[in-house]
């Protein structure tokens, strides 16, 4: 394993001195006013209801403003809300709105939050994101057709007064309202023009600080600042400029000569050789984020169904070396599907053990029926980019070894890795998943239903489903707390899905740049970033 390491990292090593063509990004010559990013892979959409992956998200909140946003100290604060209020036993939210218009012209009305939110669980549009509404009250139940759309708990008391009812109390509701998945829509626009998202500006409504000016598939898209914004803090920057760059090493040649601003972080995966680089130089700006690196199961595999199987995987990988020797950039281990920052759980459910891992996989395999001869090869999908590659490679080698077992891997480009993830179609998949509030709720509801579109597990457990509703109708937080904690000790003995490691947000910027305001899950607003101007001589 070491010379094997060894050997990779001097592959990797003289990497850095290939250079990479590309033709899509000026060199950032022009106005400190405008900033010159990019992304590894195009977005999913620029729908709120539809793109809720990272890189969607990223641009959407800077199109579209919700209530809440993320303020320049990295925490939640109001937004398109002037104020609020909350009820005694916190499941109805009152938010009053500050007068503001689409880039259209037209008035945002609280009404405009009542129908996106409504369409998104109405089956009117193909999205995978509504699981993050369900919980308003009777939302999970109305897009599943158990009731009627006008029992969902949202009503506009009159135009500038949004009124939410919550299945349950909810504390992190305030900073869930950070996403994109609760913005308004212009319904004139929506229900008119059937492909708006795909459009620019003026097709393109939206209200937030910027507009989307230009955007050419796979090549490009460029966001201009809303001359009909009306917040009270516009966006410190004139014009963002992203390039598709899809290659990290290219990116990185162009950070490096001043054609990029940012490297890294939510843009795009560093590969491993820059991080080395940055890292030895100096340049590389590493903090936590609510991150992690996680190997699903779909437990209706035949040859996967055994929790003694997926355990024997948990204590077959050696999370300290990837960490350690492999990645190198604050990683660390992670035993429990829930955050380090929120986790529950009183003693570690696992280590790296290959003794009892191998033990566990005998009686697995014979409480399956197979045996060493007969059982199958195991298949990890995984995205199709270099450092989850090298990270792939590392837990294939480790499950050979320690369990004794054939693992292949299946590398995917990034529509077909979503597809298979939405759908359950893998036997193992390597997952990056982002927390978005901190409140162990929200990974434990990655498998509380296998109905779920996100949970491609099909793992779903009667006990644990009580304990997590046991927890959403408790107010006092100590009793909360203790069907938290069950809940969590009981998925960590099924183990659905196995942790791997936590990420740390790594980047690099240009010594200019300046306003990157990240919060604890790790998410940001572009509209703070701003370039310094370079002074007179």
């Amino acid at each position: 394993m070491k010379k094997k390491f060894l050997a990779t990292l001097l592959t990797l090593s003289s990497l850095l001195i290939i250079g990479c063509s590309r033709d899509n990004t000026p060199k950032t010559t022009s106005s400190p006013k405008e900033l010159h990013l990019y992304m590894m892979a195009d977005l999913v959409s620029l729908d709120p209801r539809v793109g809720f992956d990272r890189r969607s998200i990223q641009i959407i909140r800077e199109l579209f403003e919700g209530l809440v946003r993320i303020g320049e100290n990295g925490t939640p604060e109001l937004a398109l809300a002037s104020s609020y209020s909350m009820s005694e036993d916190g499941t109805v939210y009152t938010f009053h709105l500050r007068p503001s218009k689409w880039s259209n012209g037209l008035d945002l009305t609280a009404d405009d939050f009542v129908w996106a939110w409504k369409s998104t669980l109405d089956h009117s549009i193909s999205t995978t994101a509504a699981y993050g509404l369900y919980v308003i009250k009777n939302a999970r139940r109305a897009n599943r057709n158990e009731c009627s759309i006008d029992e969902v708990g949202v009503r506009a008391l009159d135009p500038l007064t949004l009124e939410i009812t919550l299945e349950h109390p909810a504390p992190y509701f305030f900073e869930f309202l950070v996403l994109p998945i609760y913005s308004p829509l212009c319904r004139a626009v929506v229900e008119s023009h059937q492909n708006w998202a795909g459009g620019t500006f003026p097709d393109y409504v939206c209200n937030g600080p910027f507009i989307l000016k230009e955007r050419k598939v796979k090549s490009h898209l460029t966001l201009e600042k809303n001359p009909l914004y009306s917040g009270e803090k516009p966006a410190k920057s004139d014009r963002l400029h992203f390039a598709i760059i899809e290659d990290p090493q290219t990116a990185y040649n162009m950070f490096q000569e001043g054609s990029l601003d940012w490297y890294g972080g939510t843009f795009g995966d560093m590969s491993l050789e820059m991080v080395y680089e940055l890292n030895r130089t100096g340049k590389l700006i590493k903090q936590e984020s609510a991150g992690a690196q996680w190997l699903p199961i779909q437990t209706k595999t035949p040859h996967l169904a055994s929790p003694k199987i997926r355990k024997a995987f948990a204590c077959a990988i050696d999370r300290q070396e990837i960490c350690d020797h492999l990645l190198q950039a604050g990683e660390t281990p992670s035993y429990s599907l829930v955050h380090r920052s929120s986790s529950l759980l009183t003693k570690q459910p696992f280590t790296y053990d290959p003794a009892l891992a191998r033990k566990l996989m005998d009686e697995g395999i014979e409480e399956l029926g197979y045996t060493r001869e007969t059982y199958p090869t195991v298949v990890i999908t995984h995205f199709s980019e270099p450092t989850i590659k090298a990270i792939v490679e590392i837990e294939q080698q480790q499950l050979q070894k320690n369990l004794g077992i054939t693992v292949e891997l299946r590398a995917e480009d990034w529509g077909t890795y979503f597809k298979k993830f939405t759908t359950g179609d893998f036997q193992v998949l390597s997952l990056v998943w982002f927390t978005w509030y901190q409140d162990p709720t929200y990974n434990l509801e990655y498998v509380k239903y296998k109905n779920l579109t996100i949970n491609g597990t099909g793992w779903e457990h009667p006990e644990y489903i009580r304990l997590l509703n046991l927890a959403d109708a408790t107010v006092d937080p100590s009793t909360r707390n203790t069907y938290l904690r069950q809940a969590e000790e009981l998925l960590m003995q099924e183990l659905p899905v196995i942790p791997v490691f936590y990420h740390t947000f790594k980047y690099a910027k240009a010594p200019n740049l300046k306003g990157e305001a990240l919060s604890r899950s790790g998410q940001m607003e572009l509209r703070w970033l701003e370039k310094e101007e370079a002074k007179a001589s």
